[in-house]
């Protein structure tokens, strides 16, 4: 997509990353570019994935797309995450991702090692920037090979819409997600919301969520003053989604009586 973009000459991107079901440093996309990555024979690794990232020892930038060096590219993140470590992409998202608890540290290591490869071959030190560990390390190889600027996507959007101006008479904001839990606040927009909203003197922000999985201080960290689960009881997800609206019309209802 990027180098279609290209051809049809494009010179300032927007890539905006969340929701991947990857955790492989973006190492495809940068295959597609022309990054060429060799092993110790110096042969190039065709298609590399996790399976043989601690196989890549050389980096090889040859016949990377040339018009990249004048593009200017923008990345909006769905989270602040790091690439590696405990707060990084694997350890934070690898589960849901389909990851056994066993593959964490072996995975998260050979991405470490990967992203020392890329500071000494590119002298550059991306993989502690806010955002590097969004969508599997995706926003790590954009700005490590493409000079891509990483910022939050949630700011990004809500400035874009001048978000802050609506605030101003507010004295109450409610905000929404599926699930709530320690993910919710690493940058993504319901937390965002409520920092910019106490900000703004905003009395009381609100969520309304499918369920959550914080505790008091979690809540506490997040400016958001309570959390609110729309499912009234539990049941098969089947029946959750079914009567999701009404649900969440009986919470909000609830909600507004606390308040009223």
């Amino acid at each position: 997509m990027i180098i279609d973009a290209l051809d049809r000459g494009a010179k300032e991107f927007i890539l905006t990353l969340g929701g991947s079901g990857t955790n492989d440093v973006g190492i495809g996309l940068l295959q597609a570019l022309g990054v060429k990555f060799l092993n110790t024979e110096n042969n190039a690794i065709e298609l590399c994935n996790l399976e043989n990232l601690s196989q890549i020892k050389t980096i090889n930038l040859d016949d990377f797309e040339p018009r990249i060096k004048n593009i200017n590219f923008k990345i909006a993140c769905d989270v602040n995450n790091v690439l590696y470590g405990v707060n990084g992409a694997t350890f934070t998202f690898g589960k849901q991702k389909g990851l056994d608890d066993n593959q964490l540290k072996d995975i998260d290591n050979k991405i470490h090692s990967f992203a020392k490869l890329c500071q000494n071959s590119l002298s550059k030190d991306i993989a502690n920037k806010a955002g590097s560990g969004a969508a599997g390390g995706v926003g790590f190889a954009l700005a490590a090979f493409l000079n891509a600027e990483l910022v939050s996507g949630a700011e990004l959007i809500l400035d874009i819409i001048n978000f802050n101006n609506y605030l101003n008479n507010c004295d109450i904001v409610i905000v929404g997600e599926g699930k709530m839990d320690k993910q919710s606040l690493c940058g993504k927009i319901p937390t965002i919301v409520a920092q910019r909203a106490k900000n703004h003197n905003v009395k009381k922000v609100i969520a309304i969520v499918g369920g959550y999985e914080l505790n008091k201080s979690d809540i506490n960290d997040s400016a958001i003053d309570a959390v609110f689960s729309s499912i009234p009881f539990y049941t098969d997800l089947e029946h959750i989604l079914k009567n999701a609206a009404k649900n969440i019309e009986q919470t909000a209802a609830n909600v507004a009586m606390l308040l009223a």
